[in-house]
């Protein structure tokens, strides 16, 4: 449109963050799985695939962390050993995961959320 103008400095900045994406964050690729009308946890095979994707997103997360600290030549110290420790517990705890009443509105929630946009 006439009398705009692209930021350069935003653009550059864009640029950057893209090319640090694409080393930075693995590209996962996931088998077809059937939809229907929605996410329900019920099936095995999307508890499968949501278990997997949170797993994923935890351990590339975690990595992430551990190796921006190594760029910032930060030597780990008891906040990203918490922090480690936190999501090694997360991932070990996700395998004996039970749904409670809490969890499961939240669930409710998001699903309806996620089929009524």
């Amino acid at each position: 449109e006439e009398g705009w103008a692209v930021d350069a400095d935003a653009a550059s900045m864009n640029d950057d963050l893209l090319r640090m994406l694409d080393t930075a964050v693995p590209v996962r690729r996931y088998g077809p799985l059937g939809w229907g009308p929605g996410v329900d946890a019920a099936l095995p095979e999307h508890r499968a695939y949501l278990s997997c994707l949170a797993e994923d997103f935890a351990r590339d997360v975690h990595g992430s962390i551990v190796a921006a600290a190594r760029r910032a030549a930060v030597r780990p110290d008891t906040v990203v050993d918490e922090a480690r420790e936190h999501i090694a517990t997360a991932l070990r705890l996700a395998t004996a995961f039970c749904q409670t009443a809490s969890t499961r509105a939240a669930s409710e929630s998001i699903e309806q959320y996620l089929n009524n946009p």
